[in-house]
Order: C-alpha cells, then structure tokens, then sequence
C-alpha cells in the first residue's frame, strides 16, 4: 500500500491535478479571473492559485494573444516566481500497513502537470515596463518577453523554449527550418504549439483536452502531407479514427478544419481563443477581512503563502433555487380601513351555472 511521508495512508503527496490555464496577472494578484483546468471546467482564482503552487515542478507554458485573446506566440519557461516554495521530490513510504520500517523513497515532481499562463500583449509590455515592481515574477515575465522578441516579427509559426525548452525548439519550430515538415511526428515545440492553438479535439462537440488528444495530419502524411502548423489538428483517438471509417477533414484555413460526415454534413471548427472573454470581476464583500490592508492585489502579494492558504468564503447564503424571504408584515401606522358598502341586490346576484 502506498503511504504519504507523514504516515498517513492514502494517497501519495506531490499531486497534480492536470493542465491547468490561468492568466499570468491572477497568479500575480492583479485580479481574480477565474481559470480553467482542461476537460474539467472553471474553477476560482482562490483555487488557480494553489494548484499552480503545487505544480511548480511541472511543465510551464506560456501564451501570448492579441486583444481579442488569440494566440501570438507560445512557448516553455523554466523560471519560477520567487518566494514560490520549491519542491525537488516527495518522500512517500511503501510498505503494508502496521509495518515498523516501510521502505522510503523519494519520488520526483519534475514533469507533473501543466500550468499555462495566459498574457494578453499590451499587459505583457506593461509588466516589461515595471520590472522592479514585479518582485519575484519578474524573472518569468522578462523570459516571455526575450522569447517572444527573439521570434522576430513573424510570432505566428514559431516558439521558443527560453531557459528550458527541449533540444530542437526554438523561434523556427513549427516551419521548415526546424526539419518537421518531412517527419513523421512533429517535436516537442510544434506539438505543444498545436496544443495551445486547438485548446480541444477540433470534432464538433468533443471536449478531450488537445494534450490528451493526437495530431492528425489534415492532409494525409501518406499522401505528401507535410508535419507544419497549417496541416495539423487535434484529434482524440476516438475521433481521429472516424477518417478511416468515412469521415474527411479539410482544411479552409490555417487551423480552421471542416469535418465531412458520411452523409455529407458539414461541421466547420476554428480554433477558440486561447483567453476567454470575461466581464470585469467584482470584489465580495465577504473577502474584505480576508486580506490585509496593505497588501491590495499587488504582485509583491504572492510571495506571503498565508495569502493563499486563506479560506474561501463566498459572498452569498447556499439557498435552495424556490426558497422566498418571508413577507414582511405591513405596518400598523400605514395600514388603511376599508369600509363595507351597502349589501348587494339579490336581484342582481349572477346565478351559479
């Protein structure tokens, strides 16, 4: 039976809960968007927030997109926040419970999880302006703007890798330069760049996460297809194989897939953005207690732990949908006589039918 490092059985420390997508300014305390954790849903910056700390050994990309939230360039960082606890491996204890010296081992976090940071371009400049106020992010930050400078002016087919990427990447992966378009399988660079381009299976209607999902070449790899950006897709297993049982992919556009079904039924998909539109988030009330006064939604903020370890309380009561407050009961002062009037003519009395 497998048992955490504090004795207690169950399941092992050092958990990841997935890929995890979040903008850069929510972990930084600039505002509390909510993020998305792929195949499962939205969950609330209070959560983002301690699942990117418990991630740290894992894989870190990054996105950055245009106004309306398309992406730009994409690429992996290996800097860190500073002040972000490290942790280099996990100690667990392997063993049959009740047994005095269970075998220990320690276990490596590194390459658990995904956590990809979003930045919208005129934030990511903003940032890059005010290095110095940034605290510990501002290694992450100035490492997304070398990479994306170093691109060039052409961002759309290319990535980086900065301090960490994987040999063979860099600002030409993705074209022809890098030597992918005769393979077979795309690298790490152009694969991971088709992931957070589709962010899901292009199948209309399929949620798999693009991580979890194959690259299909638009253009048959047997049939003089080449491995690029603009003849790849995502598709997951269970839909990549309905191409051999009748279904066919075109391409319209760079990314932009239309999927024929067997009876002739067209299903165009394009890529979403990579940043949800979002209306502006208010602050409850409730949570004004939780923060100190004068640490605000800076991003010195993010090196105190206490600050996210903070519990989250809503700003509404957990009421049933039909539950109704009690009418209140009219005042005594304003309530108003009605007088009867005269008794009613039986002759005009309307009989029952």
């Amino acid at each position: 039976m497998l048992a955490a490092s504090d004795g207690s059985h169950g399941a092992p420390l050092g958990y990841a809960a997935g890929e995890l997508r979040v903008r850069a300014s929510t972990l930084m305390h600039l505002d509390d968007l909510p993020a998305e954790l792929a195949g499962w849903g939205p969950v609330h910056a209070h959560l983002a927030r301690i699942v990117a700390k418990r991630q740290i050994g894992g894989e870190w990309r990054f996105a950055v997109c245009d106004e309306d939230g398309h992406l730009l360039f994409a690429g992996v960082t290996r800097r860190r926040p500073g002040g972000w606890p490290r942790q280099t491996g996990v100690a667990q204890k392997l063993g049959v419970a009740g047994e005095p010296e269970p075998e220990v081992r320690v276990v490596p976090v590194r390459g658990r999880g995904i956590v990809e940071l979003q930045f919208p371009l005129s934030l990511l400049r903003a940032l890059h302006a005010d290095l110095h106020a940034l605290g510990g992010w501002a290694g992450v930050v100035a490492d997304v703007v070398g990479q994306y400078e170093a691109a060039g002016p052409d961002h759309a087919p290319g990535e980086g890798d900065g301090d960490g990427g994987d040999a063979g990447e860099g600002p030409s992966a993705g074209t022809g330069d890098s030597g992918d378009e005769r393979r077979r399988f795309p690298r790490a660079g152009l694969r991971r760049r088709i992931q957070v381009r589709d962010r899901v299976c292009t199948h209309p209607g399929c949620r798999a996460p693009a991580t979890r999902s194959e690259l299909d070449h638009t253009r048959p790899y047997a049939a003089g297809g080449s491995t690029s950006e603009g003849n790849l897709a995502a598709a997951c297993a269970h839909d990549h194989d309905l191409r051999d049982n009748g279904w066919q992919v075109v391409r319209t556009a760079p990314g932009h897939v239309t999927w024929i079904s067997r009876t002739g039924h067209r299903y165009p998909a394009e890529p979403p953005p990579v940043i949800e539109p979002l209306p502006e988030p208010f602050a409850p009330a409730g949570w004004a207690h939780l923060r100190p006064a004068d640490s605000g939604y800076g991003a010195g903020s993010i090196t105190d732990p206490a600050v996210d370890e903070l519990p989250y309380v809503p700003a509404y009561r957990y009421e049933p949908a039909w539950w109704e407050e009690p009418l209140a009961k009219p005042d005594a002062a304003q309530e108003v006589t009605v007088r009867a009037g005269p008794p009613a003519d039986p002759a005009e009395d309307i009989p029952p039918v």
